[in-house]
This record gives structure tokens, C-alpha cells and sequence, in this order.
């Protein structure tokens, strides 16, 4: 039988465990630091984990939803960095309110990408604006 030369698939390196949801939301993440902002498209995320583009729309239904819940896990993130930083601080008014500041700052500077998605302005699309409306107008 005659030898072929067929190479062997590359390994992949940007395997997820079964977890592509999680890897999606840690690229973002990084890429937001990266860029200062959410100046990347859902195709780009995907190519980047090594995974089709529609494999991110299995977990999020559009570019929104991805910040959108990238920006809820930013606010749990700090409320666990204001905890810590109130566990460890004086029990007066001062002692606290200066632990909130210091968890507040100290976020910001390791948490690049949250806070800039937290805190800063950024245009969403008009069908998400559409649906936020009529959501409100029904509440």
C-alpha cells in the first residue's frame, strides 16, 4: 500500500470545554480592554477562538446581547470587588465609604474591559433600540 502525504488537521489550540459561551464573553472582554471599547464584530470573536461565526450566535442572538451580558458580569465583578474591600475596612461611615472608592478604583484599573463597557457611552443597534422601547412601553 503507498504511503500518502496527507498532513495531520492542525491541534486546535482554542479549545473551550464545552464552555464556548464563557470563552466568548473572556475574548470580548480582552478585545474591549484592548480597543478601549466593543470595536470588534461577532465574525472577528469567532475567528479569533478558532470557532465558526454561528457558533456564537447559538449562545448570543446579536452583538447586544454579548455586551449586554458582558456589562451584567462587569457589575457582579465589581460588587465583588466592593465586598472584599468592605470586609476588610473600618466599620465607620469613612472607613466604608473609602473602601467602596478604593474597590471602585482598583476595578477600573484591573478590569479594563468591563469598565470600559460599564461606564462608558456606546451606540447599540435600532433593532435592540426598537425592542428596549417597546419593552418599556409594556412595563
Amino acid at each position: 500500500m503507498p504511503a500518502t502525504n496527507r498532513k495531520a488537521a492542525p491541534q486546535r489550540e482554542t479549545y473551550h470545554h464545552n464552555d464556548l459561551q464563557t470563552a466568548v464573553v473572556a475574548r470580548a472582554v480582552q478585545l474591549i480592554s484592548e480597543r478601549g471599547g466593543p470595536a470588534f464584530s461577532l465574525r472577528e470573536l469567532a475567528t479569533s477562538l478558532g470557532v465558526s461565526h454561528s457558533a456564537v450566535y447559538r449562545h448570543f442572538a446579536d452583538k447586544d446581547a454579548l455586551l449586554e451580558s458582558v456589562t451584567a458580569l462587569g457589575f457582579e465583578e465589581m460588587g465583588r470587588y466592593q465586598q472584599a474591600a468592605m470586609t476588610r475596612a473600618d466599620e465607620t461611615p469613612l472607613g466604608q465609604l473609602n473602601a467602596l472608592c478604593a474597590a471602585y478604583l482598583d476595578f477600573a484599573r484591573e478590569q479594563r474591559g468591563y469598565f470600559a463597557l460599564m461606564f462608558h457611552a456606546y451606540p447599540i443597534s435600532d433593532a435592540t433600540a426598537s425592542a428596549r422601547d417597546l419593552h418599556n412601553a409594556d412595563a
